[in-house]
């Protein structure tokens, strides 16, 4: 399967350079020029599509240590930033910001899709180190998403398979915004489409369930106005 790569990179002959000389050419690259960009991605979710994030750390609008500081606020994401100066003492403070990697400028096109691919296997080696669990408590609502059941006291409520999994991607971001892109990949293996209403659906339908037992856990699972859902703590 091909890998999914934001490049953020101001530079047009660099960023023409990465797309003509990228050695797999299962792999989409997208490219986008700005700090400011970027930050509505994070912000609405979008970075959600994509495996990993490759960027410059001089932007025209921004710095790209600022950015990742954005970035890591709203979703662990492999980054591997981008200079065309530095020391040690700057790639030591890209990777304590949160970078997954540090890549110096004139670089090798084959090396850079090697170091993607390699953050994003750790990645997804450490999200398998640490299973979601398939007991999750809504309020005082316990949910055993193997056996698909809400239970509160004496009163049950069965889940579908695609509600369980729903509420599997609400817990992995417990506290956190849950993007639709998120859900849809993780819950339903496809690309999210705005016209799809399917998750909303859904979740429309897990919400009565949990009304039904307890409108206190209900009022614990949000709506974020254009990004998706938030499953409250």
């Amino acid at each position: 399967m091909g890998l999914n790569i934001l490049v953020v990179e101001d530079d047009a002959n660099i960023a023409n350079m990465l797309i003509h000389t990228w050695p797999d050419s299962r792999d989409h690259l997208k490219v986008i020029g700005s700090a400011k960009q970027t930050l509505r991605m994070a912000l609405t979710g979008q970075l959600e599509f994509f495996h990993c994030v490759l960027m410059d750390v001089n932007l025209p609008d921004g710095s790209g240590l600022e950015l990742l500081d954005e970035i890591r606020a709203k979703s662990s994401l492999p980054v591997i930033l981008i200079s065309g100066g530095g020391n040690a003492d700057t790639r030591a403070e890209a990777i304590t910001g949160g970078a997954d990697d540090y890549v110096m400028k004139p670089f090798s096109t084959k090396e850079l899709r090697a170091r993607a691919a390699r953050v994003i296997a750790m990645r997804e080696v450490a999200k398998g180190a640490k299973p979601a669990s398939r007991h999750v408590q809504i309020g005082a609502i316990q949910c055993d998403l193997s056996a698909r059941t809400m239970v509160l006291d004496a009163q049950t409520q069965e889940l579908t398979a695609a509600e369980a999994r729903i509420i599997e991607c609400l817990e992995q971001k417990r506290g956190e915004d849950c993007s639709k892109m998120f859900i849809s990949r993780e819950a339903f293996s496809r690309e999210y489409m705005s016209t799809d209403k399917t998750i909303d659906v859904y979740i429309n339908r897990i919400r009565k369930k949990l009304s039904f037992l307890s409108s206190d856990a209900a009022s614990k699972l949000l709506t974020v106005r254009g990004i998706g859902y938030r499953l409250t703590r």
